[in-house]
């Protein structure tokens, strides 16, 4: 999509954005997955390490 030609095709270039628009939908739940995931970690640790201060 940067490419100085790549609006000169409209109709490739809405091919290729409904394409990114397919994979975004499909990439954006698993890194809301990943940071949901990395976030319980953090919380876990911080917990444990909460308890072997008592």
């Amino acid at each position: 999509m940067e490419s100085a030609d790549f609006w000169n095709e409209p109709r490739s270039a809405q091919k290729v954005i409904d394409e990114l628009k397919v994979v975004r939908a499909q990439i954006e739940p698993l890194e809301a997955a990943m940071k949901a995931l990395e976030d319980a970690k953090v919380g876990y640790e911080m917990a444990r390490e909460a308890n072997d201060h008592d």
